[in-house]
Order: structure tokens, then C-alpha cells, then sequence
């Protein structure tokens, strides 16, 4: 009972925290609510969650999403990244603003369980072996993880590493910065082929002080 109340308190604080930090760009309860899918998931770490939420908010409003958080995300991109800033003429940074502004509203992501089961294999193989890459340790593809972990074949992944504050994963997957495809931002807001699933780990890595895989499918 103790801990229950107490998991309801910290729920409590963090929409009220959000809520206060996200009012200057009129966010509505309603919209916080939307992107919270993973509230209740008991699979996920809160960190875990956190990507999937800020996912969601960028989801349902592109343009509040850049406007509340980018600011913020590049001065500390900058100030970590001091040999390779990035200003406001960056094209990555250009087009991603342009790409969030003109985006249609998309349903919020749903977490699934076999992707998180897809998603931390990998995330424990390269992590705890300081790797880099789609391909796990003994040779599975994400197609292979996809059809062990989740029955299913059709699914994509990025992979963020350096971050573990579940925003600054989600704007370094949006920005994709130097990526010409821009992989990363289209498994988020792409509308010609729109992800409905996702399952996400973060784990401390051996090198890079932490790695996050999230899978996505259909």
C-alpha cells in the first residue's frame, strides 16, 4: 500500500513538473495524457517510458514540440559537442524544423512487449560489450531479434548512444544529424510508413557511458 501511494505521488509530481514547464507552449492536459501511453507499464524502466512519452509529444504536436524543447537540447548538445556545434543554419536542423512544423498530428506510439524484449537483448549485448551497430554479438539481424522476440520479421530500430536523459535521446533521434537518410526521424514522424509499436531499453555502456535500442513495427 505504502509503495503504491508512493508511485502515485511520483507519477503526481512529474505530470504537475510537466505541466508547469510545458505551459508556456499551452500544452494541454489532454495532449500530456494522450503521449503517456507506457504510464502503466510495468516492463519499463521510467526512463524507459520518458522516450516513449516525448516521442508521443512530438507525435501529436510537432510544432509545440520543437518550440518547448530544442532550445534547450542544443545548448547542452553544444556544450557537450564543443569540436562540432550546431547552429541555427545546420540543414539537419533546418529541415527537422520545417519537417515538425508542417506535421499532421499521428497517433501516439504504443509500447509492445516483444519489442522490448527485441530491443533490450540488443541493448545488453552491445552495451555490456562496448558495441556499436545493428547486428548483435552472435550475428542477429533485426529481423532475426524481430521474429525470436516479437513474432514478427517487419521491424526497424534506431540506436542512440552518450544520453541517458530520455529527451535528449528523442532530439538526437529526431535531429539525425549527418544521417542524409534520416532514418531516425522518419521511424518517429514519418507518415509514409507509420510505426504504431515501439519497445525501448537503455543500458549503461562499456564505452560510451549508455546506449538506448528502440524497436518499432507497424
Amino acid at each position: 500500500m505504502y509503495l503504491t501511494k508512493l508511485r502515485l505521488l511520483l507519477i503526481s509530481v512529474f505530470i504537475i513538473s510537466n505541466l508547469i514547464s510545458f505551459s508556456q507552449e499551452k500544452w494541454t492536459g489532454e495532449e500530456l495524457n494522450k503521449a503517456n501511453t507506457a504510464a502503466n507499464v510495468a516492463y519499463l524502466s521510467w526512463k524507459e517510458k520518458q522516450i516513449i512519452y516525448y516521442m508521443n509529444l512530438a507525435r501529436i504536436s510537432g510544432k509545440k514540440f520543437y518550440d518547448s524543447f530544442f532550445s534547450d537540447f542544443l545548448k547542452m548538445y553544444n556544450s557537450t559537442y564543443i569540436s562540432a556545434p550546431i547552429n541555427k543554419k545546420n540543414k539537419f536542423l533546418k529541415s527537422l524544423k520545417k519537417d515538425l512544423y508542417d506535421l499532421e498530428p499521428l497517433l501516439p506510439f504504443e509500447p509492445d512487449t516483444g519489442l522490448t524484449k527485441a530491443a533490450a537483448f540488443h541493448a545488453e549485448d552491445i552495451c555490456s560489450l562496448g558495441r556499436t551497430g545493428h547486428r548483435s554479438s552472435n550475428g542477429y539481424t533485426i529481423s532475426k531479434r524481430g521474429k525470436i522476440f516479437a513474432d514478427n520479421f517487419d521491424i526497424v530500430e534506431s540506436l542512440s548512444f552518450g544520453f541517458d536523459n530520455p529527451l535528449y535521446i528523442v532530439c538526437q533521434l529526431l535531429l539525425d544529424n549527418d544521417s542524409y537518410t534520416l532514418e531516425n526521424r522518419n521511424y518517429i514522424i514519418g507518415s509514409e510508413t507509420e510505426y504504431k509499436r515501439v519497445g525501448v531499453s537503455i543500458k549503461k555502456h562499456k564505452i560510451l557511458r549508455y546506449g538506448a535500442v528502440i524497436d518499432y513495427s507497424e
